[in-house]
């Protein structure tokens, strides 16, 4: 089961001590804005603190650098950037404070990383109390919800919630709980957010979310979704267990509610294919292997997860992630058994030979992201386990399902189908 990790007995007073006298104002976590940094593994520095940061939070902070891993200040700037990019800024700053003066960035390079922690703490603590108020607004209707991604790992992995930013709180509730649990969150001042090329009815069929925002913005984006593998490209190629993963969730409770965590095995496989096929390896990277390397830090059967992949028609994108996961953090920071888990998935899609460029570690920073790519296509077709299921994607890209039709365009004819095709043609899945 997962640690529980609680705001209040990290930090009684609300916002650490360290940074109650820090000035807030005009602060802005400015994600996305700085130049494209490449990810070089052969700097000492940039190839050794995604380990070390593991190991400071997980070992504490006697788990120090060698004295030939220390960082030269030229690279400061260098990692800074790519910790803002990624989301790791405030997890960064918590690791240098519990670091040897050696380590230490220069000084304007410690007051930004500062600043943007203090920025995370004030998100983080409103974020909590709107958490607070919608999981006792469901529970005081009979619903418990599964807490997962990034709000349950914020509670329950990292050293304080502030370390891991999150754009909105997922929760997955029950279809026959839908209806009940989005008016609740509308009386709490939520409300509904579509998108066109995303009606309701379409998001339901794919096991998708409801995405609620709040005018108050400090409330923060809920998604309340139907399912946690959500999306045609696994309800067409993969056998994903649903009714297993729903009853091996743990009851626990969180912030005074009951909720639901997924069991450790299987949050770590929704989190490694929603990095891998919902954000084709793009969209904070680094933040998404962070999740998984605390992750592994639980107790987690490997066989399991290995056992499930394979059942599930998800071995060749399991592989391409854990091959990622371990040349980012090194065999030795990670457990043994993942890293034996990763050879183990290798050694099966070895013979595939359109997934080996996906492996390199540098294309998490490509200038260009697959997720908006021209390669997405061929991306997620390449990761299909079975080549009878790539013809199949390939087949109903192209030409779907009468169902899947009328759930997104609201008509099957002639005319859909080729107003479909067109979009297929420009934009892929």
């Amino acid at each position: 089961m997962l640690r529980t990790l609680s705001w209040e007995r990290q930090h009684p007073a609300g916002l650490p001590p360290e940074m109650a006298a820090l000035p807030v104002r005009n602060i802005r976590y400015s994600l996305g804005m700085i130049p494209h940094m490449i990810f070089d593994l052969q700097q000492p520095l940039l190839s050794a603190w995604p380990g070390y940061m593991l190991r400071t939070i997980v070992d504490g902070p006697e788990n120090r650098p060698a004295a030939g891993q220390l960082p030269h200040p030229t690279h400061w700037e260098t990692l800074f950037d790519i910790a803002q990019k990624q989301q790791l800024a405030p997890l960064l700053y918590w690791v240098l404070q519990k670091s040897p003066p050696a380590w230490q960035p220069p000084m304007s390079i410690r007051q930004q990383l500062r600043h943007q922690y203090v920025s995370a703490t004030f998100q983080a603590m409103q974020q909590e109390h709107a958490l607070r108020a919608i999981l006792t607004a469901l529970n005081d209707s009979g619903i418990r919800p599964t807490l997962y991604k990034g709000a349950a790992l914020a509670h329950t992995l990292y050293p304080t919630p502030a370390c891991r930013p999150m754009g909105d709180m997922d929760l997955w509730v029950a279809a026959e709980e839908m209806a009940v649990a989005q008016t609740r969150l509308e009386a709490l001042g939520y409300y509904p957010n579509t998108r066109d090329e995303r009606p309701l009815r379409l998001q339901q069929q794919q096991e998708g979310e409801i995405k609620l925002v709040n005018q108050e913005r400090s409330k923060g984006t809920v998604e309340l979704h139907w399912g946690v593998f959500p999306g045609q490209w696994l309800q067409r190629v993969a056998m994903v267990d649903r009714n297993g993963v729903s009853q091996r969730r743990v009851a626990t409770e969180l912030l005074g509610n009951a909720v639901y965590l997924l069991e450790n095995e299987d949050a770590f496989i929704q989190l490694a294919i929603h990095f891998g096929i919902s954000h084709q390896l793009s969209r904070f990277p680094l933040r998404s292997l962070f999740d998984m390397a605390l992750l592994d830090q639980q107790q987690i059967d490997w066989n399991v997860i290995v056992e499930r992949t394979t059942a599930w028609r998800l071995t060749t994108v399991m592989s391409v992630v854990l091959d990622l996961f371990v040349s980012v953090f090194g065999e030795a920071t990670l457990t043994p058994a993942a890293v034996n888990a990763a050879a183990k998935l290798r050694r099966a899609t070895a013979a595939r030979p359109f997934i080996q460029r996906w492996r390199d570690p540098a294309i998490l920073f490509s200038q260009t992201k697959l997720s908006t790519s021209r390669s997405r296509l061929f991306y997620l077709l390449s990761m299909i386990d079975r080549p009878q299921d790539v013809v199949y994607l390939l087949m109903r890209t192209f030409w779907p399902e009468n169902q899947w039709l009328a759930a997104r365009y609201g008509a099957v004819n002639n005319r859909v189908r080729w107003q479909h095709i067109q979009s297929a043609l420009q934009g892929g899945l």
